[in-house]
C-alpha cells in the first residue's frame, strides 16, 4: 500500500512512518512534512535511507503539491497540525490556517482521486473539560481554546466530505500521547528534561486535573489496524503506563543531544519559553 503521511517529522508523525515500514514490507511512505519548528528529519534519521520511505518537503496548504501527492497513493494519514494549545493561545492564525485549510485542501484533492481511507488525527481536546465520567463519540464537541477549535473545524469538514462527497474519511480523536522524540515544549518531555536539567516543573494550577495518557506506539498500532478494517479493531493498549513512561525517560536520558540543541539554541522554543514562562530560565 501507498500511504501519505502528512506531518511525518512530527512526533507521532515519525512514529507512524517507522512503524509502518517496520510492520509491513509491502508498504511504500510518503512523508509531506513543510519542517516547522516542531519537525525534525533527525527523528527518522534510522529510515531515511529505506527505499520505501519518501520525503517530501512541502505544505499541505499548497494545493498544487497536495494533488499531485494525492494521486500517487492509496491512503492518507493526515498527522500535519499545530498542536500545542498555549500557542494557539498566544497565536490562533497558525492554527487555522494548517488545521482548518490545510485539512480543506487535503480533502479537496482526496475527493478527485481514488484515495481508499483518509485518517483524520484528531484530539480529546475537541470535547473540551469533562468534569464527571468521560466522553464517547456522541459527546458534543465543546471546544475552549484556540487550537482544539481549530480541530473541531478540521473534523467537522472531514465530516462535511464524506456525507456530501462520499470521501473515505475516518476521525481518530487519541488523548494525550506521549513517548521518544516529543517536542519538549510538552507536558512530560518538558518535565523531564527540566528534571534531567535541574530546573523547576511548570504546574499548572493546583496539579489536581486528571488526564488520560497513550503511548505513542499504541496509537500508531490503532492507526495501522484503521487502515485495513473499520470495525471491529480488538484495539487496546498493550504498553502499561509504568513501562511507558520509563522507556520515554530512558530516550531522553540517552539522546539529550537531541534535546538540548532544542532547548538551547532553537530560536523558537526560547521565544516561546519566554513568554509562557516568563519567570523561568530556559
Amino acid at each position: 500500500m501507498k500511504i501519505l503521511v502528512t506531518g511525518g517529522a512530527g512526533f507521532i508523525g515519525s512514529h507512524l512512518v517507522r512503524y509502518l515500514i517496520q510492520h509491513s514490507t509491502h508498504n511504500e511512505i510518503f512523508n509531506l512534512d513543510k519542517l516547522t519548528y516542531a519537525g525534525h528529519l533527525s527523528n527518522l534519521k534510522d529510515v531515511s535511507r529505506n527505499s520505501r520511505y519518501h520525503f517530501i518537503r512541502g505544505d499541505i496548504c499548497d494545493a498544487r503539491l497536495v494533488t499531485r501527492l494525492t494521486k500517487q497513493v492509496d491512503a492518507i494519514i493526515h498527522c500535519a497540525a499545530e498542536t500545542h494549545v498555549d500557542r494557539s493561545i498566544h497565536q490562533a492564525t497558525p492554527f487555522l490556517r494548517t488545521n482548518v485549510i490545510g485539512t480543506q485542501t487535503l480533502l479537496e484533492a482526496v475527493r478527485r482521486t481514488a484515495v481508499r481511507r483518509f485518517l483524520q488525527i484528531s484530539t480529546d481536546e475537541v470535547y473540551g473539560s469533562i468534569s464527571v465520567g468521560r466522553a464517547t463519540e456522541e459527546t458534543p464537541l465543546r471546544p475552549s481554546n484556540p487550537y482544539s477549535a481549530s480541530k473541531a473545524a478540521a473534523d467537522l469538514l472531514a465530516l462535511s466530505y464524506y456525507k456530501t462527497y462520499g470521501v473515505p474519511v475516518i476521525i481518530v480523536r487519541p488523548c494525550n500521547n506521549f513517548g521518544p522524540y516529543q517536542y519538549p515544549e510538552k507536558m512530560l518531555p518538558l518535565f523531564i528534561t527540566n528534571a534531567l536539567q535541574g530546573r523547576s516543573l511548570p504546574l499548572y494550577g493546583d496539579g489536581q486535573n486528571v488526564r488520560d495518557w497513550l503511548f505513542v506506539e499504541d496509537h500508531c498500532r490503532a492507526l495501522l489496524l484503521l487502515l485495513r478494517k473499520r470495525r471491529e479493531l480488538g484495539w487496546k493498549p498493550s504498553v502499561p503506563f509504568p513501562h511507558a513512561f520509563a522507556r520515554t525517560l530512558r530516550w531522553f536520558q540517552t539522546e539529550s543531544t537531541w534535546w538540548r540543541l532544542i532547548k538551547e539554541a532553537e530560536p523558537a522554543f526560547h521565544r516561546f519559553s519566554k513568554i509562557q514562562y516568563p519567570s523561568l530560565q530556559f
